[in-house]
């Protein structure tokens, strides 16, 4: 400590170094949740929802959309047997799926808290241990991230 105290103060030195960068840590900037205020997620319909069950799933949906529906749950079964057979694994009770019509409407739902942006294609809820996704423009790209969403069921 002796040695520390006569060469003028490691301490001193230290401070030199360590102040400014302290300083710049009050420029960088912080996302603040005061900057949410006024941006709340609009709702523009109510959607009456209605589920058609299968084996492995209960899927809900909306509207007059009873063909793809019916795509879209033969689909969903395909994706759980080869998951099923790939990892082993079987579900206890069947998952809630929930489709949207579109994007629109998908960015509309209150499943989840906050924004969802034009780049997410589909979710998996943890909590409820659901998925939720919007009908594609194409069954090519629905079932790609349909597969994706139920893995993580």
């Amino acid at each position: 400590m002796k040695g520390l105290e006569k060469d003028g103060g490691f301490m001193r030195r230290a401070g030199r170094v360590i102040v400014p960068l302290l300083g710049l840590l009050f420029l960088v900037p912080v996302a603040a949740d005061a900057q949410y205020f006024g941006r709340n997620k609009v709702q523009y319909d109510d959607f009456e929802f209605r589920v058609l069950p299968t084996s492995h799933f209960d899927i809900h949906f909306y509207g007059d959309s009873e063909a793809v529906v019916e795509d879209l749950a033969r689909m969903s079964e395909r994706w759980y047997e080869r998951f099923a057979r790939l990892f082993q694994h079987e579900f206890d009770e069947p998952k809630p799926l929930i489709f949207y019509a579109d994007h629109p409407d998908f960015q509309q739902t209150n499943t989840v808290s906050g924004m969802l942006s034009e780049g997410v294609g589909g979710l998996a809820e943890s909590l409820k241990n659901r998925v939720v996704m919007p009908i594609s423009s194409s069954y090519a790209s629905t079932d790609h991230v349909l597969g994706h969403e139920i893995v993580h069921a």
